[in-house]
């Protein structure tokens, strides 16, 4: 019975004993395998982000990839572009080099030309002079009728001013013009001047009045001042229509002598007017019909009056007339001259006819004869005027002659007014 039971107990505690390794081994087992699936579980997320960090990297790199790969084709492009734009800058280049030596060889030829045209322009002018002083030579003869004569005079003279004009002006750019000072009588001179140029104010139909103080003198060359006055007037008159009035106006300040001379024409245009004193220029008169100025006279009158020490200036409205300006030195005054009190005396006045109504309605079929023709039809103006028996009629006498003296002298504005009488 007992050792029954000793094998019953030993069963038992065998039992026990290998029920509780089984449980000590299975709850081990459990264990680990929950640990095991716990790591698994965190390898995978692990996993998981390794993977979609490794995407994104990937991602990124191939985008960088691409960049790079972008960035060298347009590197390569633009080393392509600008090696052919380096071939085109060189081929620039010798075009330009080319260029550049076909212009110098150009600028040298026309250097050359210059200077040849600017002697056979100096010879041509120093010809001229000898056949006009010829013509005037001429005049002076009393074969010639003294109309024509006086014409003939008169446009001789002003083609040696244009003579003496260009001249004078390149010898004042070339420092080479003697400037001969002396006292001047200023009164005594605008007076010599204003008789001189009377034909070239009654043929134009143009007044000149005068405003010259007996007492004023200049220090200056008497030659140089008379040629400056001449051709500012003689623009006036080109300027002015038929009846318009010139003014010379005279005042002194300080030690200056100041001179105005003022038309009442047709004026310059305002962006005419800073130029009016380069070379050649002509400005603008579109009711002058007859200008033929080279526009060379007020250029020397330029470089004249600052040879002189003086300053020049032009003011002008369009369609109310200019005023051309300019200053000279004071001189001494002396008693050594007669002055008698001229002021506002010296000018030249258009003369009248004073034709009646009877000598009007004796030549009317006459100057309508004329008022038909063509100043350029001088032989038909001629055969009218020939006509006209003037023999014992001084008044229709004095204007038959200013009538053929417009024609010689082609002054059509003046002619267009004696026949425009009735």
């Amino acid at each position: 019975m007992f050792s029954e039971l000793t094998v019953i107990f030993s069963m038992v505690l065998s039992l026990v004993a290998i029920s509780a390794f089984l449980f000590l081994y299975f709850g081990y087992y459990l264990k680990i395998s929950s640990e095991n699936k716990q790591l698994k579980n965190n390898t995978k997320e692990i996993d998981e982000i390794v993977d979609r960090r490794v995407k994104e990297r990937t991602k990124q790199l191939e985008n960088m990839r691409d960049s790079i790969s972008d960035f060298a084709v347009q590197r390569f492009e633009l080393a392509q572009e600008l090696e052919l734009k380096n071939v085109r800058i060189l081929e620039q280049k010798d075009f330009s080099e080319k260029q550049s030596e076909r212009l110098r060889v150009a600028y040298e030829e026309i250097k050359r030309l210059e200077s040849f045209r600017q002697q056979m322009v100096q010879m041509m002018i120093h010809d001229l002079k000898n056949p006009l002083n010829v013509i005037l030579n001429l005049t002076d003869s009393e074969s010639i009728p003294a109309n024509p004569r006086n014409i003939i005079r008169q446009i001789s003279f002003e083609m040696l001013d244009l003579i003496l004009n260009l001249l004078d002006v390149q010898k004042f750019k070339e420092m080479k013009m003697q400037v001969e000072n002396e006292n001047i009588h200023l009164n005594s001179l605008i007076e010599s001047l204003s008789d001189k140029l009377t034909p070239l104010f009654v043929n134009s139909s143009i007044e000149l009045k005068t405003s010259v103080p007996k007492n004023y003198w200049i220090n200056a060359d008497r030659h140089i001042v008379n040629r400056i006055l001449t051709n500012i007037l003689s623009n006036s008159i080109k300027n002015t229509p038929s009846g318009g009035l010139i003014q010379i106006f005279v005042t002194q300040k300080d030690k200056e002598i100041l001179l105005e001379i003022r038309d009442n024409g047709i004026g310059i245009s305002e962006d005419q007017i800073n130029s009016m004193f380069d070379m050649y220029n002509q400005g603008e008169n579109k009711y002058v019909s007859n200008n033929t100025s080279t526009g060379i006279g007020l250029t020397y009158c330029k470089l004249a009056v600052e040879a002189l020490g003086g300053k020049i200036g032009l003011k002008s409205e369009y369609g109310r007339g200019t005023l051309v300006w300019f200053t000279l030195c004071t001189g001494t005054i002396s008693e050594n001259i007669y002055t008698k009190d001229t002021s506002g005396e010296i000018g030249v006045k258009i003369p009248e006819f004073g034709l009646t109504r009877e000598d009007i309605e004796y030549i009317q079929p006459y100057i309508t004869s004329l008022q038909s023709i063509n100043i350029c039809e001088l032989t038909e103006i001629l055969t009218v005027i020939k006509k006209i028996d003037c023999s014992e009629n001084g008044r229709i006498m004095r204007w038959k002659e200013s009538v053929e003296e417009t024609l010689f002298s082609a002054n059509e504005k003046r002619y267009r007014k004696l026949i425009g009488i009735i």
